[in-house]
Parts: structure tokens; C-alpha cells; sequence
């Protein structure tokens, strides 16, 4: 069979964020050995409103299809005509929920440690995940252990012993139909999914960043709360509240665009109106409530073991140093390994460059995605 594009030294890949503020899409060129580019992207937002989780997944699809259509449109106004090698959808809790499970065997004496191994104690971990083949939208190993050491590259030792960490990422079926519908942009190229908490281990393992951190994921209708621990995840929690959520305690009938813009400015100490100071207000107001919501989240994330101090936070720009000095300042010392207050990093472009370059491109949530697509390739 010819390979599809014989003459490029690069691959276009079109790259999607599902569920972490609506959808986005980028089409990004993927080279060897230097940071990928955005070359065209777009974001669409879903309506601020109560909906159950039927309304919202079909709300997202629609979001998607509207983003897909935006970025086609950019990408051949630019004078681009080539079509993606592949389609990654990189999706967030709750849509994507993700599980590790542990398989591990005990030798006598020093054992040479193969492929087949690994793949066999694989297997027996993934048998325990109890999760419907139908629904799997991811299953890899992703960490290996040696005599209770972590190993890139476990082929090449011997052990007496060894454990497999396996990462599982599943996805309601009928979830999957209706966001690979909405992502059928061209007629037989695949579309593979990846869950976004694949993409912050994969992230944060990649980058030599922190080995242990808690990462808070703020997004339309909900958060999520991912605990990774030696580069592996091994807590996910939900929180009932979002960005949504937040913007309806301020103004259930104002614009996204001008609350959101507000707060930024709010943010930087550049806002002094008499409506920054009713933002203001109402924000403080909503801090109780969501203090208990995460609060109850972070309970049953430190029930057995406590959390990494470091957090890594994702959310809109605008909202960014708002949420920072909430999970700051607000006491969740108790749910720490140090009894100390969240050292709180918000993700920024910056922290991304090495892996995805786009200009003015401040999408933190669709960098991320980018560059889970980027180490993928690299690798």
C-alpha cells in the first residue's frame, strides 16, 4: 500500500480536547526532535446552564462539531491542503475515567526480565479492572517496578522481583459514538482516544517535573481531581462544580466572555469599577461552598494515603490566579503529606514550549493535548 504522504518529512495530526471548557481543536505539524506547531485552532464554549449528563455530552458533541468546522475553515484559509495522518481525542473525567491496576511476581533468584513478562503480568493486571471491553478506551503499562525501583527500560535487567502498573481509561460506549460522530471530519481517518489523565502523566513524566502532585482540572461542568504519584495515576476524584458553576453565582445571565474578562482584570489588579466590586463580593461568596465540594473530594483522595503537597491547576487564563489563591489560601493542610497549605503552580503555554509551539496560543487545556500527541510521536 502507498503511504499516504511519501514526500513530507513531517505529519499532520488533528488534535481534540474534549470536555475541559467545551471542545478545541488544532491541527498540529509533528516533526522529530523539535517542538510540534499549532498550525490552526479553534475553541468552542458550551451555554451556561443546568443540564443532566445526557444534555451535556450532547452538548459537548455539538460544541465539537461547531470547533471542527471553525478550524477547517482556518486551517484551509492559511493555503493548508493536507489531510491529518490521524485524529486524537484526548477527553477529560468525567466523560473519561481512568483506573490502574498492579500485577507483580516473585522469583528466587535473579530472573531476566522480557517483553513477554511484562505483557503476561499486563494482561493478569488488566484482567482485574472488571471494565467492559466495549467501554476501554485506552490500556497500556505505565510504570514498571524492579526489586521496588522504577525502570524506563526493564528489558534490559534482571530482578527477583517485579510489578506491572497498567493504566485503563473507559468511556461509555454510546459517549464514544457520539463524539467520534462529531469528530468525523474526514472520511476514513481513524479517530483514537486518549484520556486526559493519560496526557498529564504522560506530561508530567516526559517534562522531569514533579514525580508526586495532585492536579486540579477545572472545567465547564465539573472538575477533576487527579492524584499522580511516581509519575503513575492513582486517584481520580470528581467535583460536582466548574467553571459554570462559578459564573452562575456571578451573573446567571451575563456573557462568559465579559465575566470571564472581568475576573481576569480582577486578577491582575486592573479592575475598579462598582461591577469588580460586586464580582468581588459574589465571589467571596461562593468560596464556602466550593471549599466543601472540594474539600469532600480531597477527603476521599487522603483517605488512605495523604496528597502530594504540589498541585498543578488547569483552568481558563482568566480564572487561573482566582482558583490559585483559593487552593492556596483555603486550609486543605489537613489532606497533605506535610500538613502544609497546596503549592499551587497554574499551567501556562510557557511550561508546555518545549513540546508545542503555537503563536499566541494561550489554550493551556488543547497544549496539553498537543503534547500528549508530541511525546506519543517523539517516542
Amino acid at each position: 500500500m502507498m503511504r499516504l504522504f511519501p514526500s513530507h518529512r513531517t505529519e499532520t495530526t488533528l488534535v481534540a480536547d474534549v470536555g475541559g471548557g467545551g471542545s478545541a481543536l488544532a491541527f498540529i505539524e509533528l516533526s522529530k526532535g523539535k517542538p510540534s506547531r499549532v498550525i490552526a485552532s479553534a475553541r468552542t464554549y458550551t451555554s451556561i446552564e443546568e443540564r443532566t449528563t445526557d444534555q451535556s455530552i450532547t452538548q459537548i458533541a455539538q460544541s465539537l462539531s461547531e470547533a471542527s468546522a471553525a478550524v477547517q475553515k482556518i486551517y484551509a484559509d492559511a493555503g493548508n491542503k493536507r489531510a491529518p495522518r490521524e485524529i486524537v481525542a484526548i477527553v477529560h473525567a468525567p466523560w473519561a475515567s481512568s483506573h490502574i491496576a498492579e500485577a507483580e511476581r516473585r522469583f528466587d533468584r535473579e530472573t531476566r526480565i522480557t517483553a513477554t513478562l511484562i505483557a503476561e503480568l499486563a494482561k493478569e493486571a488488566l484482567a482485574k479492572t472488571n471494565v467492559a471491553r466495549a467501554d476501554i478506551i485506552e490500556a497500556g503499562v505505565a510504570h514498571v517496578e524492579l526489586n521496588g525501583y522504577p525502570s524506563h527500560v526493564p528489558e534490559k535487567f534482571s530482578a527477583h522481583h517485579i510489578k506491572v502498573v497498567v493504566l485503563v481509561s473507559e468511556m461509555k460506549a454510546e459517549y464514544k459514538n457520539t463524539l467520534e460522530h462529531a469528530l468525523r471530519t474526514f472520511t476514513g481517518i481513524p479517530v483514537k482516544f486518549r484520556s486526559q489523565a493519560r496526557a498529564l502523566a504522560s506530561l508530567l513524566a516526559e517534562g522531569g517535573q514533579a514525580r508526586n502532585a495532585v492536579v486540579i482540572d477545572i472545567a465547564d461542568d465539573a472538575s477533576a481531581i487527579t492524584v499522580i504519584r511516581k509519575h503513575v495515576v492513582t486517584e481520580q476524584a470528581r467535583v460536582p462544580a466548574g467553571v459554570h458553576a462559578l459564573l452562575s453565582k456571578i451573573a446567571a445571565n451575563g456573557s462568559r466572555e465579559e465575566m470571564l474578562a472581568l475576573i481576569g482584570m480582577l486578577g491582575r489588579g486592573a479592575c475598579q469599577s462598582a461591577e469588580c466590586d460586586r464580582i468581588v463580593r459574589a465571589l467571596a461568596a461562593a468560596e464556602p461552598e466550593m471549599t466543601k465540594l472540594f474539600g469532600e473530594a480531597f477527603t476521599v483522595l487522603a483517605a488512605k494515603r495523604r496528597l502530594p503537597n504540589e498541585a498543578l491547576l488547569i483552568t481558563h487564563a482568566d480564572l487561573s490566579p482566582w482558583f490559585a489563591q483559593f487552593f492556596s489560601r483555603i486550609d486543605f493542610a489537613q489532606f497533605t503529606m506535610t500538613s502544609r497549605p497546596f503549592s499551587v503552580h497554574a499551567l501556562a503555554p510557557h511550561d508546555l514550549a518545549k513540546y508545542v509551539a503555537g503563536e499566541r496560543l494561550h489554550d493551556v487545556s488543547l497544549l496539553i493535548a498537543a503534547t500528549l500527541v508530541h511525546i506519543e510521536h517523539q517516542s
